[in-house]
């Protein structure tokens, strides 16, 4: 048996929109996917970033040692037990505010 390839002219106009619709209809939903749960939204920022404002300086300290607490003491979240001392740390943190 010899495999022919279509020839796409000698198909009817039904035939055409039939073979349109399941093209349209493969392609749609990874497209959807990608435009709604991949793509981020907007253009990325271009040039030299503005300085900090003394408020934003103010913080680095609080911002660094927070980072520390949630990194290094508590470390991985993998474990409930790891988890423990969070709610102390958001009352100490809480309370500077």
């Amino acid at each position: 048996m010899v495999e022919r390839t279509p020839n796409f002219r000698q198909w009817t106009r039904s035939a055409k929109i039939v073979a349109a619709v399941l093209t349209a209809l493969l392609l749609a939903p990874p497209l959807l996917i990608w435009e709604l749960m991949i793509r981020m939204p907007g253009t990325s920022y271009r040039g030299a970033l503005q300085p900090l404002s003394p408020g934003e300086i103010e913080s680095v300290p609080r911002l660094r040692a927070t980072l520390h607490a949630l990194s290094g003491v508590i470390g991985e979240r993998l474990f409930p037990i790891s988890l423990a001392p969070i709610p102390g740390l958001v009352q100490v943190g809480l309370s500077r505010v």
